[in-house]
């Protein structure tokens, strides 16, 4: 059990002084204090065992058996990491993967443009599997993610389907994704209502005011 809050300068500095690391890495191997008496002899050995038992990095059994937990050095590297990481979408990582997503639209995006610029480089043009396998560094729900970025403008397909790239990417313009076709700018076929008619005949009143 860790006594008090150790930080990693603290730890390392154990290690430093020669009976420690020796001490330390015969618990490793799970030998008992007697060895290492006999190794370092009773007095330097019980400094030893004292200090790196202060800092969790070696326990003792009830028989005397020594061991050496990792679990200190996990502590202390995951909590450096979250120290580092209380600023900025990197805060919403753990362990380079998203452990959540934001609430705030602006953290949002700002975690989805952090994931497309470590995933895909300007100016890739990748099949879906490829895609997948780059978001599928950052989480299980692949499929989520990709339409996040689609939604955010941040990732498109391509006029195919087939691909994706990031819109600064330099694809052929008729390969992106196309809106709405433009309307034939042919003009329409007159109807039979707009159609000219023939003009009407002569009515018999009329040939006979011309004869």
């Amino acid at each position: 059990m860790i006594v008090g809050s150790p930080d990693w300068r603290r730890v390392v500095a154990m290690l430093v002084e020669d009976d420690r690391r020796t001490a330390f890495a015969m618990a490793v191997l799970g030998t008992t204090r007697s060895e290492v008496e006999s190794r370092l002899g009773g007095r330097r050995a019980g400094r030893a065992l004292h200090a790196l038992a202060e800092v969790a990095l070696v326990t003792e059994d009830a028989e005397g058996v020594l061991s050496a937990d990792g679990a200190v050095f996990h502590d202390l590297l995951h909590g450096s990491a979250t120290a580092r990481a209380t600023r900025g979408p990197e805060r919403f990582l753990r362990g380079g993967r998203i452990a959540q997503y934001p609430a705030g639209a602006d953290d949002r995006r700002a975690l989805l443009e952090l994931v497309v610029d470590r995933a895909i480089g300007t100016g890739e043009v990748l099949d879906e599997r490829r895609v997948n396998e780059r978001l599928g560094d950052f989480t299980d729900d692949v499929a989520m993610l990709r339409r996040a970025l689609v939604d955010a403008g941040l990732l498109e397909r391509t006029r195919s389907g087939s691909e994706y790239a990031r819109p600064d990417a330099d694809v052929p313009g008729d390969a992106r994704t196309a809106g709405a076709e433009a309307a034939d700018a042919s003009p329409a076929a007159p109807t039979d209502a707009a159609a000219p008619t023939d003009a009407a005949a002569p009515t018999d009143a009329a040939r006979a005011r011309t004869t």
